[in-house]
């Protein structure tokens, strides 16, 4: 990492059972990453119940929230 390159941490506390509080960390990172910022989430509390095997069945309706 250069020293004049942006880096972003979001921190993810929001889990699988408040589905439309957990997306919104991942479409910041995605947009901090398209303008070129180094970006991390780090999942803490009960984001870190979206690293669990079977959580990436939560799907986005049209509009943007997650059902």
């Amino acid at each position: 990492m250069e020293d004049d390159e942006a880096t972003l941490v979001y921190v993810q506390t929001h889990g699988i059972d408040e589905p439309t509080k957990t997306a919104t960390p991942f479409y910041l990172a995605t947009a901090a990453a398209a303008m070129d910022m180094e970006v991390s989430i780090y999942f803490t509390m009960h984001g870190a119940t979206l690293l669990k095997k079977g959580a990436g069945s939560l799907t986005v309706k049209d509009g943007g929230a997650p059902r």
